[in-house]
């Protein structure tokens, strides 16, 4: 398991550690996507494509939170409506066409811990910009780009997500042509890279929740030790007013209430 900054009191370090969902009573299928990143199934290394079996809605419910650029490009063998998601840990592995049992939490879990690793809120960024069909957009707004239909570019995120997770740091991954997008969110990479929270420029102190974004834990409950996909639930990316003119005021609001209470201590 990845070793990554926490910054927070106890109460902040807590939310981390929060418990997983339960088992769901439906499996879901994780078949490959049609762009993907190119690798042996044996290490994880794909964007692939969820899709529900025949007796399930959880997929086909969740694709409704997605745009059609997330949603297309499935695979061959691929049945029912899907979402394309990316691997969280390299080190774990999944069968291309296999039926998993799931649960949806806030962290990646190795299968042999119950604590687990939050979503760093770098990967909720961008993954949850991909779903939202907006990654090629904002790419072009920092002067780069990104193809839905592009293997390099979704073989890129792939490594930028592993990178964002700590995951596989030996090979060289790192933020690659959403170094950009990431700095002028975060304002460094590194900022991006912190757990559980970070600060965004655009939209405050940040979870990979507050973007939409969890993680899908595969294998049987409670430790699900196969590989953890992301998943986008819908709704975040709520930006901060006056461009954080409010919170600035809040602050001394809050700052002044504290000056009053000792005054009249």
């Amino acid at each position: 398991m990845k070793l990554k900054t926490t910054h927070g009191n106890l109460a902040l370090a807590l939310i981390g550690t929060l418990l997983i969902s339960g088992a769901q009573a439906d499996t879901i299928k994780l078949s490959l996507g049609t762009y993907r990143n190119s690798g042996s199934s044996g290490n994880g290394a794909y964007g692939g494509a969820f899709s529900a079996t025949s007796a399930s809605t959880f997929a086909a419910n969740t694709a409704a939170n997605y745009a059609s650029e997330a949603t297309k490009g499935s695979g061959p063998g691929v049945t029912g409506l899907g979402f394309l998601t990316f691997c969280m840990e390299y080190n774990e592995h999944f069968s291309p066409g296999g039926i998993y049992n799931y649960g949806i939490s806030d962290k990646a879990l190795l299968g042999s811990t119950l604590t687990g690793d939050p979503i760093s809120p770098g990967t909720g960024f961008l993954y949850g910009l991909f779903a939202r069909g907006l990654l090629d957009d904002a790419q072009a707004a920092v002067g780069e780009a990104f193809s839905y239909t592009s293997n390099s570019n979704v073989a890129n995120l792939q490594e930028a997500l592993w990178f964002l997770e700590g995951e596989h740091l030996s090979s060289g991954y790192g933020a690659g042509m959403f170094t950009k997008l990431l700095e002028s969110e975060f304002t460094a990479v590194a900022n991006a890279k912190t757990d559980p929270f970070a600060m965004s420029v655009h939209y405050g102190l940040v979870y990979a929740s507050d973007f939409g974004v969890s993680a899908l834990n595969l294998g049987d409950a409670p430790r699900y030790g196969r590989q953890d996909q992301l998943i986008y639930q819908g709704g975040g990316f709520q930006r901060i007013p006056d461009g954080g003119s409010t919170i600035m005021l809040v602050g001394m609001a809050m700052s002044g209430m504290a000056l009053l209470r000792r005054k009249f201590a």
